[in-house]
């Protein structure tokens, strides 16, 4: 009785608590610990190999002397993010390892192997149609090769994948969609967004506690005497206007140098507002917003893997 008189509920629901998480670190550690197949198909990158422009004093022809107008490189990333190696045999034979793509897409020539292992005897061959079968010898836990496959007109082309992998539940439909992102990276976006878009109202407030309270000159020969939660205040509300002014400064400085109508190379980019109107959509959604900088639709929002631009 005397010992319980020295605990009160406050510890116990303390001690509830921490046996609780101690309970569930120890079983995300041993699921960590679990050797498991982690194979996956990553779309990784659509990139603007040649975009044809009437002023170009040259034209661009394939292997056969056709003339090619736009061309783009599509690059899917075989990759095993598990703890277990995976071999052949681990591969169904009645559902082998694919790559689709939209029916009405043409893919320029044969799928190359852009970079990665050259040691998991990677290779790939053409099935049906626009469908790609995919094999190798054995992929390590870790070890990643990535292909590159070439596309006429349509950057934007669906692609999907299909499979099976024995002791494996991934569905490569999923991994290789890069039209979605995940839970997390929306949170890491959304948090991010706050922080840029809270800081301006950070910084008047912060202004305004300041003057009301305090005073410029005491903050610059007395800073002791201003309130810590206000000194972090002022500090945070500066850091993205602060970023801002530099950015554009150097953009205007830039253009000093040049005549008025020259175009330089900020021209060319994505407009940042836009970029932010993007990152808001793929948060608040979990579609994988982008910005194009195509010349046939330059600043165009748009979701990649959800129609052909």
């Amino acid at each position: 009785m005397e010992i319980l008189g020295f605990v009160s509920l406050k510890d116990i629901v303390l001690l509830l608590i921490g046996g609780a998480i101690g309970y569930l670190v120890n079983i995300l550690v041993a699921k960590q610990m679990d050797k498991k197949r982690g194979l996956v198909l990553q779309t990784t990158g659509r990139r603007i190999i040649v975009e044809s422009a009437s002023s170009c004093p040259f034209v661009v022809n394939d292997l056969d002397g056709n003339r090619l107008d736009n061309v783009y490189l599509i690059n899917i990333r075989l990759w095993n993010k598990g703890k277990h190696h995976v071999e052949r045999k681990d591969i169904s034979v009645d559902h082998p390892l694919e790559i689709s793509f939209d029916e009405n897409a043409e893919i320029l020539g044969e799928p190359i192997i852009f970079r990665g292992s050259d040691q998991i005897g990677l290779n790939i061959h053409k099935a049906e149609g626009n469908n790609y079968r995919v094999d190798f010898e054995c992929v390590n836990p870790q070890e990643w090769s990535e292909l590159g496959f070439f596309i006429k007109e349509t950057p934007n082309v669906k692609v999907s994948a299909s499979g099976r992998i024995y002791g494996q539940a991934n569905d490569f439909s999923v991994s290789i969609d890069d039209s979605i992102t995940s839970f997390f990276e929306r949170i890491t976006l959304g948090l991010l967004l706050l922080f840029i878009c809270l800081s301006p109202f950070a910084f008047v407030w912060g202004v305004w506690w300041l003057f009301d309270e305090y005073s410029f000159a005491m903050l610059m020969s007395e800073p002791d005497s201003i309130p810590e939660n206000l000194q972090r205040l002022l500090t945070y509300g500066t850091i993205v206007p602060m970023l801002a002014i530099m950015g554009y400064s150097k953009i205007l400085f830039k253009r000093r140098g040049n005549p008025k109508t020259y175009p330089i190379d900020e021209d060319y980019r994505p407009d940042e507002v836009k970029n932010i109107g993007a990152l808001w959509g793929t948060a608040l959604s979990g579609k994988n917003y982008r910005v194009s900088n195509s010349s046939r639709n330059k600043g165009e929002i748009y979701v990649p893997n959800d129609k052909n631009i």
